[in-house]
């Protein structure tokens, strides 16, 4: 296995120099990137079947797109603990 990456920068959460650093990786990056790109075409797919299947066309059938980004977001923030 590959050494990790050599981070980005670093920071520390409260302002000082302590142990408790928090590191970019440019593939950890990269890869949270790609996830959430892929989390939004499947929630974007799920959308228009759902959708279709109800029957709902013109302004709800449109409505049903945001709601599920909506919901899409407060998920994957929810599994991040932000």
């Amino acid at each position: 296995m590959a050494p990790p990456a050599k981070a980005l920068f670093s920071r520390t959460s409260n302002g000082s120099d302590t142990d408790d650093k928090e590191f970019l990786i440019p593939e950890h990056m990269q890869n949270n990137a790609r996830v959430v790109h892929w989390i939004r075409q499947y929630v974007s797919i799920v959308a228009g079947c759902v959708a279709g299947v109800l029957g709902l066309t013109n302004v709800v059938g449109f409505l049903v797109y945001p709601l599920f980004q909506l919901l899409a977001i407060l998920i994957i923030l929810s599994k991040t603990n932000s």
